[in-house]
């Protein structure tokens, strides 16, 4: 991230001040500092801090609950997991959102988590292909001792296709 543009502090006979926001911003959240402690520590004035987290004030109004959720993040994505699927049991809850909307919710905050507890997304899709290989195979073979109750030949059928993957 670069620095923010510069910010205009009225409190310095309107001179235009450069505050780093990044700097800033981590000051408040990750020390917890007042913004007259951050307007020291950069070496303006309260306003200018002001101006330049004012954006964010409303994200930022307690520094403590931003670190607790990051502490406890992958935690706090079980509990939305949770609500998510008894929301699916919930008839009436299902009259307002659609099966569909629940289920992508609980698809995205369950690769949020995977992601957040440092786990790998990449084998989801490739156990999810090996699950459906192995069940088409199943329905193959399913199929294949079908024909031969009837007495159908299927080599012809399956001409050229490998079932041994």
């Amino acid at each position: 991230m670069g620095q923010e543009p510069a910010l205009q502090d009225t409190s310095l006979d309107n001179q235009r001040v450069v505050i780093d926001v990044n700097k800033a911003l981590k000051l408040r959240i990750e020390h917890n500092l007042s913004y007259r402690d951050i307007a020291d520590k950069l070496g303006v004035s309260k306003s200018a801090v002001h101006q330049a987290l004012q954006r964010f004030h409303k994200l930022i109004t307690n520094p403590e609950s931003v670190i607790a959720y990051r502490e406890n993040k992958a935690n706090l994505l079980d509990a939305v997991e949770l609500e998510l699927v008894s929301n699916l049991a919930d008839s009436e809850k299902l009259k307002k959102a659609s099966i569909n909307n629940l289920a992508y919710s609980i698809s995205q905050i369950d690769h949020i988590k995977r992601l957040e507890r440092n786990q790998s997304t990449a084998n989801i899709a490739y156990s999810d292909g090996v699950r459906h290989h192995d069940s088409l195979k199943a329905q193959l073979a399913e199929n294949e001792s079908k024909l031969a109750r009837y007495g159908i030949d299927n080599t012809d059928l399956v001409e050229g296709i490998d079932t041994d993957d």
